[in-house]
């Protein structure tokens, strides 16, 4: 008998670049792979993986997305709720700044979602990050350092896990500065 499987859990859309929208959701128990539609179009009859890349698309045209798990026997279950993304540049980190012995700014091309502290990372190490905080409408974030920062160097700073408030990832996670 086929089995029926369940409507995927925490599927998101997101941008990636000007040209392409990143899906991804949680694996269904018992799926045997899923069906992914774009604006009401099959776009994948029975892909394997829980993230899929929609590329070749027009930077700035929004498009609705959703996606089933096929159960063993090819069942088709429930559709999750449409998500929509429009493809745009990937954000950049614009700058590094000190704002005061214990803080760096760091300065986006876009508005980025609320930080968590353990995402950034500095070398060589300036210590732990107490807090992350974004200001400016997202396209600002301050972190505060437990120990004072030193007078002078280079730096390399690696981002992780990040997000702009539409969802999208950094054009890049590294970021060489100077105090």
């Amino acid at each position: 008998a086929a089995m029926a499987v369940e409507r995927p859990a925490g599927f998101a859309a997101y941008p990636l670049h000007s040209g392409a929208i990143g899906l991804q959701w949680q694996a269904v128990p018992g799926a045997i792979g899923y069906q992914v539609l774009r604006d009401g179009a099959l776009l994948a009859a029975e892909h394997g993986d829980l993230v899929y890349i929609d590329e070749g698309l027009q930077q700035g045209a929004s498009h609705a997305y959703r996606v089933a798990a096929i159960g063993a026997g090819g069942t088709v279950g429930p559709f999750t709720v449409a998500q929509s993304a429009t493809p745009m540049e990937a954000p950049q980190l614009i700058s590094v700044r000190r704002l005061s012995s214990f803080q760096l700014g760091l300065e986006f091309s876009a508005a980025m979602a609320e930080p968590a502290p353990y995402s950034f990372r500095v070398e060589p190490d300036l210590g732990p990050v107490v807090a992350a905080v974004a200001d400016r409408g997202g396209r600002r974030i301050v972190l505060s350092y437990a120990a004072a920062l030193p007078d002078s160097g280079r730096f390399a700073m690696g981002i992780g896990g990040l997000r702009t408030r539409a969802g999208g990832p950094l054009a890049d996670p590294a970021f060489a500065f100077a105090l």
